[in-house]
């Protein structure tokens, strides 16, 4: 769901809970006061979207593989450094 789809379906359930107080001036509308707070308090946020979340989720963990692989390889060196020094 991208941001402006969320803030339409964020402002249409407010609305809904607004309904039985009083009626909102054209709650769908897009220069609805309550709308434009919503999207501006979200872009404060920084919000970004499940996908994009997945993405940089699945690009750590291979990081993180390639990390472990190349620990595993300097310590592998170091001991074979170790050795030939010993020697």
């Amino acid at each position: 769901m991208d941001k402006n789809a969320f803030i339409d379906n964020l402002q249409q359930r407010i609305g809904q809970l607004f309904a039985s107080v009083g009626p909102m001036v054209n709650p769908m509308g897009r220069d609805n006061p309550l709308r434009n707070l919503l999207q501006q308090s979200l872009s404060d946020w920084e919000l970004v979207s499940r996908e994009d979340f997945e993405i940089h989720q699945q690009v750590l963990l291979r990081t993180r593989e390639k990390l472990a692989v190349l620990e595993k390889r300097v310590a592998e060196l170091e001991s074979a450094a170790r050795t030939t020094r010993a020697d």
